[in-house]
């Protein structure tokens, strides 16, 4: 049996790995959630639930917004209102079941 090779980019927010690519010489700079990375970058093709998980992927990834800046809360906003939804637990919850 013949297996597929696939290419795998890799993009983080953390500090650089040898297989990741420095997003922040790519596109944005700094960030606090990868999914903040690609929202600068690939907004154009973002629908509502696009941008939504956007939004839980920001608020995870930084701890429920133990560590932020107002760049991110600007970002998780707009992500908010572009999903259409409000943030309570109820959209939280009922994502992670």
């Amino acid at each position: 049996i013949k297996k597929k090779k696939i290419k795998v980019i890799a993009l983080d927010h953390h500090v650089i790995e040898k297989s990741s690519i420095d997003s922040s010489s790519l596109f944005v700079g700094a960030a606090f959630s990868t999914t903040q990375l690609l929202l600068h970058r690939f907004f154009m093709y973002f629908d509502k639930d696009c941008y939504f998980y956007s939004a839980i992927g920001m608020l995870e990834d930084t701890g429920h917004f133990l560590v932020a800046d107002t760049r991110l809360f600007s970002d998780f906003a707009i992500c908010l209102k572009k999903s259409k939804k409000e943030f309570s637990e109820n959209n939280i919850l009922a994502f992670m079941i």
